[in-house]
């Protein structure tokens, strides 16, 4: 859409811990599995710990081996594009910089980031009211 109408478009998906691990993914394996995975398994990854991440996200012999020298703790801290400050600071700074047209920053975030574990819940749906209910 906002390439379509000739904006500048930056987009801030990964923070700054994942790359070390992408700079490793010489077959794009690591990529492959990034994309196949759905906005809502990175919530819930986020609403679980790093041995969880570790069994579910990184699940083939190959993903398991990119993380193996990476303690669980290591891999919890792997963050999104939005919620890393150097990441963020650079699309900024580009977007500043950027005089031909508009820019928008697009930049992936984790819901409840920041807030506790304790209010750090699985994903569901939002509940709604029966406009049928008193």
């Amino acid at each position: 859409m906002f390439r379509g109408a000739h904006w500048n478009v930056t987009k801030v998906i990964w923070g700054r811990f994942w790359d070390p691990l992408l700079a490793k993914d010489v077959d794009g394996i690591l990529q492959r599995r990034m994309d196949a995975v759905i906005d809502g398994e990175y919530q819930n990854y986020k609403a679980k710990d790093g041995a969880f991440v570790r069994e579910h996200f990184f699940n083939t012999p190959e993903l398991k081996a990119m993380v193996a020298d990476l303690s669980d703790d290591e891999i919890w801290k792997l963050n999104r594009g939005g919620h890393d400050p150097y990441k963020v600071y650079a699309a900024y700074h580009e977007a500043v910089n950027h005089k031909e047209q508009p820019t928008v920053i697009l930049a992936k975030t984790i819901k409840g980031y920041g807030t506790g574990a304790a209010k750090r819940k699985t994903p569901r749906t939002t509940p709604r009211k029966s406009m049928w209910t008193a």
